[in-house]
């Protein structure tokens, strides 16, 4: 897990959390590491939802020092077009402020003296704390599930397409191995040919209605 100081560096250098606009302020503080990861990731809105946009990560598993090329050709109807855009010309197309942490991301221009600032970006270990940080915002876990949802029913499991190829391929007194079962309305719907279920579930309460339909 990275550091608060160096989450902060990368996020503010990799991120539009508070759009191109204005965003110079905000890279001064940066530079003074003042800003929290609380700032950064803000304290959840009115909705249920939250949406994290994961791009270009090229496998990247380290924070790195990235710097934008200094030419990108565009040819024929792309010229000059994004995102064949660098530099003077990028910045003055989506209103970036020069010497901003939102300049540092995405051109070249002194690149070496704002890294100082900066520092490394990137890497997957900056998803696993966002993700951690909006979890921990939720009235509730969002992996954790209404049992009842998820029960067999009393009566015959409803057959399907899915539940006839498995069947199929089952050799009779075959074992299936049901991974998040639920209470079992999947793998009881196999039974049989199948003689021997195995449920695995994060959730007690589901092992235990899977236990109690199956006996």
């Amino acid at each position: 897990m990275i550091s608060r100081r160096h989450f902060v560096q990368a996020a503010l250098a990799t991120s539009a959390l508070y759009g191109a606009s204005g965003f110079g302020n905000w890279a001064r503080l940066a530079a003074q590491q003042t800003l929290s990861q609380d700032d950064l990731i803000g304290t959840g809105g009115p909705g249920n939802v939250t949406l994290i946009h994961i791009t270009d990560m090229h496998a990247q598993t380290q924070p790195i020092f990235f710097r934008e090329p200094e030419f990108n050709i565009g040819v024929g109807i792309h010229a000059g077009q994004p995102p064949h855009l660098v530099g003077d010309e990028f910045r003055a197309r989506f209103g970036i402020t020069q010497g901003s942490a939102m300049d540092y991301a995405l051109t070249y221009t002194d690149f070496e003296a704002m890294a100082r600032g900066y520092g490394r970006m990137g890497g997957l270990d900056r998803i696993s704390t966002v993700v951690k940080a909006i979890r921990a915002q939720a009235p509730q876990d969002p992996w954790i599930h209404p049992v009842a949802q998820f029960l067999a029913p009393d009566g015959p499991i409803p057959d399907s397409p899915a539940h006839q190829t498995a069947r199929d391929a089952l050799p009779a007194g075959g074992s299936v191995l049901d991974i998040g079962c639920g209470g079992g309305r999947a793998a009881l719907a196999l039974v049989p040919p199948a003689a021997l279920l195995i449920g695995v579930d994060h959730q007690q309460g589901m092992l235990d209605a899977f236990a109690e339909a199956a006996a």
